[in-house]
């Protein structure tokens, strides 16, 4: 976190404690590195945010998300992580986990345990259940989504105005076992489909973009409200 104000800047951990109050019971000091990944994608970082911010083009293209997801719930959800049309967000923090099917208890490929070992003080009920818990931190764009069993988070970076890497790692219990306690491909499984189709919608939107006949259009409210949040905010931003 850097500070780009003239004046002094207030302390961290009051503005942070809200949101990390939703994820204490799945205590993320207690986990480690598993696996990362990155995507180069030929697009620029704003539509990779655009992409990421709303869910109604799931269903149609995100199998293995919406076997597991609930995706009707994550949409819902969306209006709520960021209920800010005003763009007044001064914390530009939310959050928010992507609830899993009744039934499933992570995000895995068949919704069950991907690892043996849960994550802080869990239990078997919280697992039959599905809890989850997620943060987000923008316009720097940053997710974290919280499992039972894992963690992972989306990290993007613009690397140019139509190049943008996006950072996924994932997490286990730290004394998780490799190979033991959890699989690698398993782990990664539904989130790097995911993340592989949409990188496909991404580069496909910056295509029509870079065409001459381009005219962007308005953001639709009822489909896209945490998207209109991440942008209304991005401009004070910029204007400050």
């Amino acid at each position: 976190f850097i500070h780009l104000g003239s004046g002094a800047a207030e302390p961290l951990h009051p503005r942070l404690a809200p949101t990390m109050a939703a994820v204490q019971r799945f205590a993320p000091e207690r986990t480690r590195l598993a696996h990362e990944k990155n995507y180069a994608i030929a697009g620029n970082w704003k539509i990779v945010v655009e992409n990421a911010m709303e869910c109604y083009h799931c269903a149609g293209n995100h199998p293995s998300l919406c076997s597991v997801i609930d995706v009707p719930g994550l949409i819902a959800d969306l209006k709520l992580w960021l209920d800010d049309q005003g763009g007044g967000n001064d914390n530009a923090l939310a959050a928010g986990g992507m609830r899993v099917k009744k039934g499933m208890k992570t995000m895995s490929p068949d919704g069950d345990l991907i690892c043996g070992k849960l994550l802080g003080n869990l239990t078997a009920e919280d697992a039959a259940i599905g809890i989850t818990a997620g943060v987000m931190v923008i316009p720097n764009f940053f997710v974290g989504m919280f499992y039972v069993d894992h963690w992972w988070t989306i990290a993007i970076r613009p690397k140019s105005a139509t190049e943008t890497e996006l950072l996924y790692q994932w997490f286990v219990r730290d004394d998780a076992v490799e190979g033991e306690d959890y699989d690698v491909q398993r782990l990664i499984e539904v989130a790097d489909n995911t993340q592989t189709e949409d990188n496909v919608l991404i580069e496909r939107t910056q295509r029509g973009v870079n065409s001459r006949y381009y005219v962007p259009g308005p953001i639709g409210s009822d489909v896209e409200p945490a998207l209109y949040d991440v942008l209304l905010n991005y401009k004070k931003f910029m204007e400050a």
